[in-house]
């Protein structure tokens, strides 16, 4: 690799860190795997401006309100009678003459005089064609006010097509539509905490949480596609990172044996042994032996660390897999995406010791419950 390819990833590995930084840990909606469904976003915002929805909802509708500029924001009053629908229903779709009409409306919020807010949710879906075109022609048809909000995870503008510029002086002007990132939403979020209860606060940065890592996901993206060195030096990084990740695991499991054999020097009636699995070369480890029970225990790293007994015991073990247990949280030593222990563990030298030192107490306090389960 050519010493221009090496600075083209050392500048890519600084404006990733720089954007991965403002990242959390896993959320419920990555449990649940709807993280990305605009759908999703939009039944949880929906829910938190319906007034009518929970304690805070008139505060937090009239918060949300703030970030629309009072010229296209018209003469919409927000109050406890103001009704929220998901996906409504503004007809049949119509991309025929010079006024296409109908659609679905992502999220339709309308006060008690009529007047709208309609907000079009977009986290990776791409324009309709003629979408907020065909929506303000059926409002405009049904004599209903209204302001037009497009909502993005960088707050990009509409495209042409959504516009309906092929149409002439029949399309729409864009200054009649309000462009919104999911930044912005995210400042709304921590603003209206103040009047949400503490189970609905908890819901909102879990929410935080995920907006963060789309973001960051988008920002990723961007940074790679911004010029053909950043994209070339994603590549390279890529093809060697599971030679990366394999070097690691056999280091921590080294040094992780190192450890284990200090600790386990007083006691004779355990020793260890290599490690062989020929199905699968990407698993690495080491085997602990206890001589009085019969009991082997294999220490072992696929993408998390774990501790396989050659015997089932139910009420302690693992059941995914009939006789696994992880060691501490399940995503605790996390190789695969870099869990806080990995991360610490790769930080500095005394990092890695406290890191391997308290992995291998918590194998031995595994072992010994299993051995003491045994014994009963």
């Amino acid at each position: 690799m050519m010493e221009q390819d090496i600075n083209n990833i050392s500048n890519l590995f600084k404006a990733v860190s720089e954007i991965a930084s403002t990242t959390s840990d896993s959320t419920l909606f990555d449990m649940i795997g709807n993280g990305s469904r605009e759908r999703v976003h939009s039944a949880i915002i929906g829910f938190l401006l319906n007034p009518k929805a929970h304690d805070g909802g008139e505060m937090c509708l009239k918060e949300f309100i703030k970030l629309i500029p009072q010229h296209n924001l018209g003469a919409f009053n927000p109050d406890f009678n103001t009704k929220v629908e998901l996906e409504k229903d503004l007809g049949p779709v119509s991309n025929k003459g010079p006024k296409p009409t109908g659609g679905d409306v992502d999220i339709f919020i309308e006060d008690k005089n009529g007047h709208a807010l309609v907000i079009e949710n977009k986290i990776y879906a791409t324009d309709g064609y003629y979408q907020l075109i065909r929506y303000h022609n059926s409002l405009t048809n049904f004599n209903q006010t209204h302001t037009l909000i497009y909502l993005t995870l960088s707050g990009k503008k509409p495209s042409d097509k959504s516009f309906g510029r092929s149409l002439g002086d029949h399309s729409l002007r864009p200054e009649l539509v309000t462009t919104l990132s999911y930044s912005k939403i995210n400042d709304w979020l921590s603003k209206i905490k103040e009047y949400c209860n503490l189970a609905i606060i908890q819901n909102i940065e879990q929410y935080q949480s995920l907006i963060n890592k789309l973001i960051m996901k988008e920002q990723l993206t961007n940074q790679i596609l911004s010029s053909g060195e950043s994209y070339k030096a994603a590549i390279n990084v890529a093809k060697n990172l599971e030679d990366a990740r394999m070097t690691l695991k056999r280091e921590f499991i080294s040094n992780l044996r190192m450890k284990l054999t200090d600790l386990l020097y007083c006691d004779e009636r355990y020793s260890l042994e290599d490690y062989n699995n020929p199905r699968n070369s990407k698993l690495v480890g080491f085997t602990i032996c206890s001589e009085p029970s019969g009991l082997r225990f294999d220490v072992v790293i696929d993408w998390r660390l774990y501790i396989a007994c050659n015997r089932n015991y139910p009420n302690i073990l693992h059941k995914d897999n009939g006789t696994w247990d992880y060691v501490g949280d399940v995503d605790a030593y996390n190789f695969h995406d870099c869990s806080e222990f990995v991360s610490e563990y790769l930080s500095s030298e005394d990092d890695r010791n406290v890191v391997t030192f308290c992995a291998a107490k918590q194998i031995i306090e595994t072992i010994y419950i299993i051995e003491g389960m045994r014994n009963k």
